[in-house]
């Protein structure tokens, strides 16, 4: 038996994913690179121009800038979002009471669940020079002024890199608790038979184990990076 009888369900089932990735991805991919070669127009005529697009943004320094700040953008999202769910992971399979560990999961969250529109408001809310919550925290300790936190260039590349860490973390913290829960505990028993302490069994056990999880999360901030760039970070 030929391996295309043998599979050919299989084949059959693939049919439909593969014109659905034609169409929705490879098309439009296509499409795009050929208007980027035109005088687009919605009506009348798209005379071919060659490399002229490409030529007028090479030399525009507004595409400089844009590309400057998604790359800063996107590092700072890829380290922080690397490190901060695997320290709230590590820190929250230490937690003994069950209820609280359950409690801080669902909390931490429940931001992946919301929309960026409901983000941004919370976050406008909280950072609000008139009432929010950040603003009258540093009142209360001994600012002499509000902090306009959207109207600053200095903080506008730290709040997208910390909105986006805030709201995608739970979701990367499960992956890493849920790989936790998969390591063997007689590797754990074996590392406390060598007088390992609790940091030793992190570093030599768990972190190690986890190797893999990493990759892929790794691979997951890379993609979301990567679907940054056609944004326009130049304000």
């Amino acid at each position: 038996m030929t391996a295309w009888a043998r599979y050919r369900v299989m084949y059959l089932m693939m049919i439909p994913v593969v014109i659905y990735f034609f169409i929705f991805s490879y098309y439009p991919l296509i499409k795009g690179l050929q208007i980027s070669m035109q005088n687009f127009r919605i009506i009348g005529t798209r005379p071919f121009v060659g490399l002229q697009n490409y030529i007028v943004v090479w030399n525009d320094p507004v595409f400089w800038r844009v590309l400057e700040n998604t790359l800063i953008i996107g590092i700072g999202m890829l380290i922080v979002g690397f490190f901060a769910p695997i320290i709230t992971a590590l820190s929250l399979n230490e937690v003994l009471k069950t209820w609280f560990k359950k409690l801080t999961q669902m909390v931490i969250y429940l931001p992946h669940l919301f929309s960026w529109v409901v983000v941004g408001g919370i976050w406008i809310i909280m950072l609000s020079p008139d009432g929010g919550f950040v603003n009258d925290l540093l009142k209360l300790l001994g600012a002499a002024k509000p902090i306009h936190f959207f109207a600053e260039v200095d903080y506008a590349q730290a709040l997208m890199v910390l909105t986006n860490t805030w709201k995608e973390m739970g979701f990367t913290c499960i992956l890493y608790l849920a790989s936790i829960v998969t390591i063997s505990p007689s590797l754990y028993e074996a590392a406390r038979m060598d007088g390992a302490g609790c940091w030793q069994q992190i570093r030599y056990v768990t972190l190690p184990q986890l190797i893999p999880t990493m990759k892929v999360v790794t691979l997951l901030n890379m993609i979301g990076m990567l679907r940054m760039l056609p944004n326009d970070h130049s304000k």
